[in-house]
């Protein structure tokens, strides 16, 4: 920001002359990233699902375009930085992926086949998650126990919520079926 502020205080500048002074210091291609932010509209929805494979995680993303009023997805793309937590380090990002095309797979090394994964640690990216049954159900613990962090708790709430309203998830469960889902695991 010293760079770019510096070269253009007193003056004109564009969102170019930005990410270019951004590239520069970070040595990152910083335009190519935002222009998938600022030139399109909406943000991302990335589903995952996982398997074991030994001691690791596979997890196997793809993304589309999120429609609150529960349009479909269309062919947008966005390169959305990806930050990774475990059971074992639930505060802190473990793995990063910039993930570039619709579908992608990720191997975090070292995690057990009960732990959970989660996507967007803190709740600080802009697009939602939708993880499968399996591993949402893997988050009942660390809800109960509250380790993990209550901003990620909000973002697994808030991301659910998102799909409730739309209809993607049924309502239809009762207290007693939601009870045996959280306390079967």
């Amino acid at each position: 920001m010293h760079l770019y502020l510096k070269r253009h205080s007193y003056g004109n500048a564009e969102t170019h002359n930005l990410w270019s002074a951004l590239e520069e210091c970070s040595d990152k291609k910083v335009a190519d990233l935002m222009s998938t932010w600022t030139k399109q509209t909406g943000f991302p929805i990335v589903t995952v699902s996982s398997e074991q494979v030994g001691n690791d995680r596979r997890l196997h993303l793809a993304q589309m375009r999120f429609f609150s009023n529960g349009s479909e997805g269309d062919d947008t793309l966005w390169q959305i930085p990806l930050s990774m937590s475990t059971s074992a380090s639930p505060n802190k990002a473990v793995h990063s992926y910039l993930m570039k095309d619709r579908t992608a797979e990720v191997t975090i090394k070292n995690v057990a086949p009960g732990d959970w994964v989660k996507l967007n640690v803190g709740t600080v990216g802009y697009y939602r998650v939708e993880y499968s049954p399996e591993m949402l159900a893997q988050f009942a613990p660390a809800i109960r126990e509250k380790s993990l962090a209550p901003l990620d708790r909000l973002g697994l709430l808030d991301d659910l919520f998102a799909r409730v309203r739309l209809c993607y998830i049924s309502l239809s469960v009762t207290p007693t079926e939601i009870h045996h889902y959280l306390h079967s695991n």
